[in-house]
């Protein structure tokens, strides 16, 4: 496990920001991939968690890259984009910027990639049913694409921001599925789902720990604004 991971898994509740691993000898010269709007379009940035090295982009400036997401063996960064229908794909890219490739072209939005973690895996949501977001999941080159949640309801239950946990056996989400938006989890082959939380609050942005034992997430409410919050795994007692 790379070290930094902590940082990363509350950092990126807040925002778009991902691991790279190390980018150089040393013991804290580790990397981060965060989205940032300088020019007013979503663009891809890495930078260091020691601050070593000015924050520099990972493509060409003006270039619309969002939500980036690193490979566990740190080689391949997955990221959404818009082609010229202003539809959001899914891409993939190597580490040093050659190698890439278009893995979905759905003719609806597909974003929030999340890898698995052994990396032959992205699990991804999609909008090709015409829903409010489905989660879906495919090879790493983007083969076998299939659908996790094909529920009847057309536009009812929305999923949004799936992360697979350290062993692989689970992913997390956000779900209107409870009647509220809530975290639930369920196993990698869609079976299972379990409903973690169910308050009047808005949770959302689920990401684990890297033993996975607690799933973080953000948790939002119209009388105290937004905390960091966590429940264990299985289920039980939420802390702030």
């Amino acid at each position: 496990m790379w070290r930094g991971v902590r940082w990363v898994v509350m950092l990126g509740l807040m925002g778009c920001v991902e691991a790279v691993g190390p980018i150089e000898p040393g013991p804290a010269r580790y990397a981060l991939l965060y989205e940032a709007h300088p020019e007013g379009v979503p663009e891809i940035f890495r930078a260091t968690l020691d601050g070593g090295i000015t924050p520099t982009r990972v493509f060409p400036a003006g270039t619309v890259r969002r939500t980036p997401s690193v490979s566990p063996n740190g080689e391949w960064i997955a990221f959404v984009t818009w082609n010229s229908e202003g539809i959001s794909q899914i891409f993939r890219v190597r580490r040093d910027g050659s190698g890439l490739q278009q893995l979905t072209n759905s003719g609806e939005d597909d974003d929030q990639p999340s890898w698995s973690p052994d990396g032959s895996k992205i699990v991804f949501r999609s909008w090709r049913r015409l829903r409010a977001g489905e989660i879906w999941v495919m090879n790493a080159d983007g083969s076998q694409q299939r659908n996790l949640t094909p529920d009847v309801g057309q536009g009812i239950i929305s999923y949004n921001y799936p992360a697979w946990s350290p062993d692989g056996q689970r992913i997390a989400y956000q779900s209107t599925e409870g009647g509220d938006e809530g975290i639930w989890s369920m196993k990698a082959d869609g079976s299972d789902r379990r409903q973690l939380t169910n308050t009047m609050d808005f949770d959302t942005e689920p990401n684990w720990s890297p033993d996975g034992e607690w799933i973080h997430f953000r948790r939002s409410s119209n009388l105290t604004g937004s905390d960091i919050a966590r429940i264990p795994s299985g289920g039980g007692t939420v802390q702030l």
